[in-house]
């Protein structure tokens, strides 16, 4: 079903089947529909697309769409919107251009996941953006899945915060922060949450709660998961300015993506927690 306005989307109230809904930010037709399957083949029952995104030639799951752009004034309403529309549903939101990354994905779905979640009364799972990026980034519609992508596998510091929250910093964002807007220089998010009553999307993009935004719940470790984006690389490589330094874009700490969870568990970019 195709939709105006998120609110126009909250008063239908739309028929979704059960499992995890996606909500797909598309701030252009990049690589949406490749976000799109992912998202399908790790288990989302329903796509929501906002913004300036295609049709999407059969995702492999439910499809709504929401012509409202979720630009950095609309962004925080729209999410607000809908996750309070999906109030006690399993939200998981992305950028176009974007790709989830969990403990496991390989062998184990979203559902999976949730029902870890659900089982450690934990509403939200915490995860830090990586930038994919390539000296030739791939065409708009071509998936980055299917061609040779680095990031950085060293760089990031962090600053621990009130109520166990934490936030990470760096990747192409600390190597190259003069190009580098406001809006993406933090790199942790909860990218999947539970909403309920006491949600609030704040004009960061965090949702007002200890438990939505914390790493971790107060009795144990939990598992964090991976974002593998564009957005920054893309937005950096357009600058006026990046040609001067594109000789910096690859250097020592730069790594292939091996679009596999064991490699990032590996270099300790996410952790299973206890889940075992």
């Amino acid at each position: 079903m195709k939709f105006s306005t998120a609110r126009d989307f909250a008063r239908a109230r739309p028929d979704l089947p059960d499992g995890v809904v996606a909500i797909l930010l598309c701030e252009s037709d990049r690589h949406a529909d490749a976000s799109a399957k992912r998202l399908a083949a790790q288990g989302a029952s329903v796509i929501i697309a906002v913004g300036a995104s295609p049709t999407l030639p059969d995702p492999g799951c439910a499809f709504h769409r929401i012509d409202q752009a979720p630009n950095p004034k609309e962004v925080v309403q729209i999410l607000q919107t809908l996750l309070t529309a999906l109030k006690d549903r399993w939200v998981i939101w992305l950028w176009n251009s974007e790709f989830f990354v969990f403990p496991f994905g390989e062998a184990r779905s979203l559902a999976d996941l949730t029902a870890f979640l659900g089982d450690e009364r934990r509403p939200a799972i915490q995860a830090y953006t990586f930038d994919l990026y390539a000296k030739q980034l791939p065409a708009p519609a071509e998936d980055p899945q299917q061609v040779p992508m680095y990031f950085d596998r060293i760089g990031y510091y962090a600053f621990p915060e009130a109520d166990r929250t934490l936030r990470l910093r760096g990747g192409l964002g600390w190597r190259f922060e003069e190009f580098t807007p406001p809006d993406l220089q933090p790199i942790s998010r909860a990218v999947m949450l539970k909403p309920g009553e006491d949600l609030v999307v704040g004009k960061d993009l965090t949702f007002g709660g200890a438990e939505y935004d914390s790493v971790n719940c107060p009795w144990h470790r939990n598992p964090t998961a991976a974002v593998m984006s564009l957005r920054r690389s893309r937005r950096i490589m357009a600058h006026p300015g990046f040609p001067s330094v594109a000789h910096k874009l690859m250097w020592p700490g730069s790594t292939p993506f091996e679009w596999t969870s064991s490699q990032l568990l590996g270099l300790g970019m996410i952790e299973p927690g206890q889940w075992f």
